[in-house]
């Protein structure tokens, strides 16, 4: 067995993607079976690091949408890929007893929790078996 940390790193970011995708995908079907489908908007654009020292900015859009209950709603959208540009209108499905829990419906929401889920189980395998030689 080659105990190098490379392989366990594998191994261990695999072990992290599962259950994000799991615990994305389980959310995705919640708020599509029970939430409240609006129109909304990409209000803006932030940038910022999720790390001090950090030089490289990810994009986060500000989403702005009405509640069915009239209260307007802007919200950083934490699960974006960067895909969205300021003033672009999108769909949103929002939990009606907590409207900061919400998702943007695009086509890309689908495979998001597929491709975390294929990249953690491949990570692992990658790592189990450069352990196993």
């Amino acid at each position: 067995m080659n105990f190098d940390i490379q392989n366990l790193i594998s191994v261990g970011i695999g072990l992290v993607f599962i259950p994000v995708s799991v615990s994305y995908r389980k959310k995705i079907n919640r708020l599509q079976s029970t939430g409240i489908e609006v129109t909304g908007i990409v209000f803006d654009i932030v940038y910022r690091s999720n790390m001090p020292g950090n030089i490289r900015s990810n994009r986060y859009p500000i989403i702005r949408f009405l509640t069915v209950e009239n209260k307007w709603m802007t919200e950083e959208y934490k699960n974006s890929i960067g895909l969205f540009k300021k003033g672009k209108k999108v769909t949103v499905v929002y939990n009606p007893e907590d409207p900061k829990d919400f998702i943007v419906n695009n086509q890309a929401l689908k495979y998001i929790p597929t491709v975390f889920l294929i990249f953690g189980v491949m990570a692992i395998c990658y790592g189990l078996l450069n352990l196993l030689k």
